[in-house]
């Protein structure tokens, strides 16, 4: 919980410091939703990466996008959620080989 408030506050410092649009909101974005996942609030940590991936694609970040769809992936592991869980690695790998 205490990980959760300070990177709230820092995402908070750095949306006033740099903007809404600045990849490093982006990147405490992301962060966060990692924590959220880790701490069990998936739907929190849902919404985190959607925002994050929005940011990532704008900004034409296909490193970043990758890291998002497989968080998304590796979030949707449960039985019901395995197509989409699949469907998030093909798009991280597709990226990834226009990366390469």
């Amino acid at each position: 919980e205490l990980a959760i408030e300070k990177l709230v506050d820092c995402l908070d410092m750095k949306k006033k410091i740099f903007g809404l649009d600045d990849e490093r909101v982006t990147n405490v974005v992301y962060t966060l939703a990692t924590i959220y996942e880790k701490a069990g609030y998936h739907d929190k940590a849902t919404d985190s990466l959607a925002e994050a991936l929005h940011s990532y694609k704008m900004k034409q970040n296909k490193a970043g996008s990758v890291k998002v769809y497989h968080a998304l992936g590796r979030m949707r592991s449960s039985p019901d959620e395995r197509a989409a869980a699949i469907e998030c690695y093909k798009e991280a790998l597709k990226i990834r080989r226009q990366i390469m």
